[in-house]
């Protein structure tokens, strides 16, 4: 009995993705529109402008769209020639691995740092999310600077 209510609480849930992914329509996808956030949804800015970011669904992201309830602003420098850290101000739950960052790759280090790839790097890492919808030379040109402010918000 209990394998058969997993069985349709899966199959519910497989086709409610299914049809949130046919659900947009080419109308939608072609209008240039800021991110609306939800649950644990977040707009990330950059030095003002907001980037499309898919979060990963986990504790750190919890945790972090707690505390950007109304907007969190985190002051961020270029380390490395690959990425922008910055200072979340709080611990969040971590779940670190070690893992190779790419272009647009949004990690929590040392549980307390937010960081944010225009490269490539492989340390021990909690994933946040991953920037979509740019290239790489894109990523570079918002992100390869002294320094950026990450805007974070959330309802």
């Amino acid at each position: 009995m209990r394998g058969l209510v997993v069985m349709v609480i899966l199959l519910v849930v497989g086709v409610s993705l299914i049809a949130l992914a046919l659900g947009g329509s080419s109308e939608n996808s072609e209008k240039e529109t800021e991110p609306e956030p939800g649950g644990d949804a977040m707009i990330l800015k950059v030095d003002g402008r907001a980037l499309q970011v898919e979060w990963e669904d986990n504790a750190s992201v919890k945790a972090l769209s707690k505390l950007a309830k109304g907007t969190l602003e985190i002051s961020a420098e270029r380390y490395g020639g690959f990425e922008q850290v910055g200072e979340i101000g709080s611990s969040l739950p971590r779940s670190d691995k070690n893992m190779t960052s790419s272009p647009g790759d949004v990690f929590l280090y040392a549980g307390d740092k937010i960081v944010v790839f225009f490269g490539s790097n492989t340390y021990s890492y909690t994933k946040l999310g991953s920037i979509v919808g740019l290239g790489q030379d894109e990523l570079r040109g918002i992100l390869d600077k002294d320094g950026v402010i990450f805007t974070l918000t959330a309802e």
